[in-house]
């Protein structure tokens, strides 16, 4: 019992002690603040040459040990539990009397900052835009060509096993028993011996789009014999793969088995394979779509891959959706007849625009404010927010308006916002 009611104590006095620390952090934040809003102030006394008076009064701040988030200025008891407020420091407060006209027009003006960070002078110069890509060497999709089952059946035998196999135009890839296929064979027969040319015609026109090839048909007139099986062959030269393949990740699956195998059946119009032709690959990049609109289709680009440059064409420019981020998706066509690029190979690639000459700044001397974009210029030792128009990105500088050769901004417009600041920007100029 008495273990318990010690480490009942040991437990207060941590959580008293963390909430005590808690608070401390806090107040330490305050502090920082206000000394924020003071340099601020007095700034504006010694520009209106009026005297001041400084008046520092000290009061407490009380909290709950067991609820941290009560802050009260006044002793008292927590709304929450009901314990009583412990006092945890005291806050310093800085009154300055200023005359009441500087008063009201840092009211009407709280677009102004004083600072001494870096600034620069803007001037006009000429930027050439070119967006560097990173991306891939993967699979032309439009090389890839299907064979489909023309007869329903079970498969007899298979000729071929593997994903990624190569395979010949001609090649045989299947031997397929179809009870179809040897009736239509037997009607050839009977019309043959009733002498009916023009439907023994229209049969052979039947077999040859079912796929038997004119020298089977004949094999079967002269030997009076149907043959119970059909032999499919392959219309294309290029790799085998599984018809289930639809997707990039699945078609770099290399070496395992293809699952038509011996004693399956088939339905016709049934998909049997991909034929996958790699005379042609694409290199893929993809960027953000501000730096995609210096991007388009049939412009040059300068590729690198395994350390060889590369002259190509962009092909395609198009926007697309990936993990929760809108890109554009940049696609170049490479020839590949003599086996040079393999799928899967990283390659970069430069796209050069025409040079501009402009306003340009540093991107990071705009601050996105919901939808304007704004920088601070300085005027009369003051630092302003003023509104911009952006007319494109690249190369990590901006190109803008509403700016003039010899003025002076902030460098870095993001050290200016304060996570509490509200920013009122000054419009009539």
């Amino acid at each position: 019992m008495r273990k318990m009611w010690r480490d009942s104590l040991e437990e207060s006095r941590r959580t008293y002690q963390e909430s005590r620390a808690y608070m401390i952090e806090r107040y330490k934040h305050q502090v920082s603040r206000a000394l924020k809003i003071s340099c601020l102030l007095l700034t504006i006394f010694l520009f209106s040459c009026n005297s001041t008076d400084k008046n520092i009064s000290e009061s407490a701040t009380y909290t709950c040990s067991m609820h941290p988030e009560i802050v009260e200025d006044k002793p008292g008891t927590c709304p929450i539990c009901g314990m009583d407020l412990t006092k945890i420091h005291t806050k310093t407060a800085i009154n300055l009397e200023v005359d009441s006209s500087v008063m009201n027009a840092l009211s009407a003006n709280n677009d102004s900052f004083t600072n001494n960070l870096e600034t620069i002078v803007v001037k006009e110069s000429t930027l050439k835009p070119s967006v560097n890509l990173n991306g891939t060497i993967t699979y032309n999709s439009n090389q890839i060509k299907t064979i489909s089952a023309r007869v329903s059946g079970r498969i007899e035998k298979s000729y071929v096993k593997y994903n990624f196999e190569p395979i010949k135009k001609g090649q045989l890839l299947l031997k397929v028993y179809s009870p179809e296929l040897l009736a239509i064979q037997q009607e050839l027969l009977y019309l043959k011996s009733k002498n009916e040319n023009a439907l023994l015609n229209q049969t052979k026109t039947k077999l040859l789009l079912l796929g038997v090839s004119n020298q089977q048909i004949n094999k079967v007139l002269k030997s009076g014999k149907a043959d119970d099986t059909i032999n499919i062959y392959s219309n294309y030269s290029g790799y085998l793969l599984n018809a289930s393949t639809d997707s990039n990740d699945d078609l770099q699956t290399a070496n395992t088995t293809l699952m038509l195998t011996d004693g399956l059946y088939i339905n016709t119009g049934d998909l049997l394979y991909k034929v996958f032709n790699d005379n042609e690959l694409w290199a893929i990049f993809y960027t953000n779509t501000s730096e995609s609109e210096w991007v388009k289709s049939g412009d040059k680009i300068e590729l690198t891959i395994d350390k060889k440059n590369i002259a190509g064409k962009v092909s395609l420019v198009q926007p697309f959706y990936k993990n929760n981020q809108n890109l554009t998706e940049i696609r170049v066509v490479l020839n590949n007849r003599n086996n040079q690029f393999k799928i899967g190979q990283l390659a970069n690639a430069t796209v050069s625009q025409n040079s501009i000459t402009g306003i340009w700044i540093p991107e990071a001397a705009v601050y996105q404010l919901g939808e304007k974009s704004i920088v601070f210029i300085k005027k009369d030792q003051v630092l302003k927010a003023i509104t911009i128009n952006v007319t494109a990105k690249a190369n990590k500088q901006v190109l803008v308006k509403d700016l003039k050769p010899g003025d002076e901004i902030a460098n870095n417009a993001s050290y200016m916002i304060d996570s509490e600041s509200f920013i009122k920007i000054n419009t009539n100029e």
